[in-house]
């Protein structure tokens, strides 16, 4: 018997399905970092629903199910918004794409995966909200590492603008630099 109900909650379409009684789609293209949706899982929640089509198989949120399932046989607490059923089986929000054929499905696979990979980040805006999260909660901007996200102008300060000095201030800079020779023993100079 297949644990599936429509929920008083949910819109038409949206059910909750046991994470054990989807199928992966065996034919996914996708290479997911399932590592790093288990951190985002276990910080942030279950946010995201999946959506299954003919035979239970999902359609897209092949890694976020492979992320959940290993919560749970790791024995970790269940993530925020996953919803434990009779039996301890957990339950998530999934779509129903029953209604499409199955070529419109596997088109929807791919549709949801290439409009995903066309976007784009505004380096500016995207710095100036983790600045912000960061000053606020540095214990979210911290996770960003672990989620792949490579920013280095998170750990940057605001740099005072630069002001060169005056000559008398530059010390030995640009004055040749004596060293022995590690190898023959002679002294030479360095430019």
């Amino acid at each position: 018997m297949t644990s599936y109900f429509q929920h008083e909650d949910t819109a038409p379409g949206i059910v909750l399905r046991s994470i054990d009684e989807l199928i992966l789609w065996d034919r996914n293209y996708r290479n997911g970092d399932v590592e790093a949706i288990v951190r985002s899982l276990e910080r942030f929640g279950f946010r995201r629903p999946l959506s299954f089509g003919s035979d239970d198989t999902v359609i897209t949120g092949n890694h976020t199910l492979m992320g959940l399932r290993q919560i749970k046989d790791d024995g970790k607490p269940r993530p925020k918004r996953v919803i434990e059923g009779p039996g301890g089986d957990w339950f998530v929000a999934c779509v129903d794409c029953t209604d499409l054929p199955y070529e419109e499905q596997v088109a929807y696979a791919i549709a949801d995966n290439v409009i995903g990979d066309l976007a784009t980040n505004d380096e500016d805006r995207l710095n100036a909200l983790i600045r912000e999260i960061g000053e606020v909660r540095p214990d979210l901007t911290s996770d960003f590492g672990a989620f792949g996200l490579s920013l280095p102008e998170i750990a940057l300060p605001d740099m005072p603008e630069f002001e060169p000095t005056g000559p008398a201030d530059q010390g030995r800079f640009g004055e040749p630099r004596r060293m022995e020779c590690p190898h023959c023993g002679e002294e030479i100079e360095l430019a």
